[in-house]
């Protein structure tokens, strides 16, 4: 899926509330986000706030509806339901959460938090722009070396 001037509506069950969104996208009114260009690889990440209380055994929804435009100039809408269940402990929804999604959800909000923490990181891998200029340089003149360390030597200090 591709598509351009695509604007999303996140719409969720009585009883939550939208927190914050997170992605690549702008918003022009306080329910829509628009979006330039999306695929199938876009993301968005949605912090959702317990408002009241759910009624247990039954589900609460969330449903993401966005309107957007094909390569082939077709204007099309697509819409995503999700219904999850309703739980009384805590222990049963850490049974169905998504580790690898709510790290990716962490490492953003750090992210958003330090506004040069994308540079510190390449530089604690990389060193600085001038460091790997200078190695890319030294390796064009030496044909048998490699400009990457060995893949056992290949960490970034903490």
């Amino acid at each position: 899926m591709q598509g351009w001037e695509a604007v999303g509506r996140l719409r969720v069950s009585a009883g939550l509330e939208v927190d914050k969104l997170q992605g690549g996208f702008r918003r022009r009114t306080p329910t829509d986000l628009d979006f330039p260009a999306i695929s199938c690889d876009s993301a968005l990440t949605a912090r959702l706030r317990y408002e009241d209380r759910l009624p247990e055994g039954k589900e609460a929804y969330a449903q993401f509806a966005l309107l957007y435009t094909t390569p082939e100039g077709r204007r099309r809408i697509r819409v995503h339901t999700l219904g999850l269940p309703v739980a009384a402990k805590l222990t049963h929804v850490f049974k169905g959460a998504d580790l690898d999604a709510q790290l990716t959800a962490l490492a953003r909000a750090v992210a958003d938090k330090v506004p040069s923490f994308r540079q510190h990181a390449q530089g604690l891998c990389f060193g600085s722009p001038e460091q790997w200029a200078a190695l890319t340089l030294l390796a064009r003149f030496d044909s048998g070396s490699s400009l990457a360390p060995e893949a056992s030597s290949w960490t970034c200090p903490a």
